[in-house]
């Protein structure tokens, strides 16, 4: 199964491609909590945006419902965001 990485996080793992066609997937990264075409489109939060407040935050796991990975380092995984903006 293909796998997607969340624009605002890195996290490689979403399940659905975040945005197909101009339109958000409506899917919550479950590492940052942000929510592809609703924290965007209806609460008019950019990546940026929500990326700053997650990483002032300390970047907490976002998800109840699945653990973090064993080995999760969230600003390791930064480093992909950082790298293409």
């Amino acid at each position: 199964m293909k796998k997607f990485q969340c624009p605002v996080c890195g996290y490689p793992e979403l399940k659905v491609e975040p945005y197909s066609f101009g339109l958000g997937s409506t899917e919550f990264c479950q590492c940052c909590g942000f929510q592809f075409g609703v924290t965007d489109d209806d609460y008019k939060v950019s990546h940026e945006e929500w990326r700053k407040v997650w990483i002032a935050r300390g970047c907490p796991w976002f998800s109840v419902g699945q653990d973090a990975p064993r080995d999760w380092d969230a600003y390791t995984q930064l480093r992909s965001v950082s790298n293409e903006e």
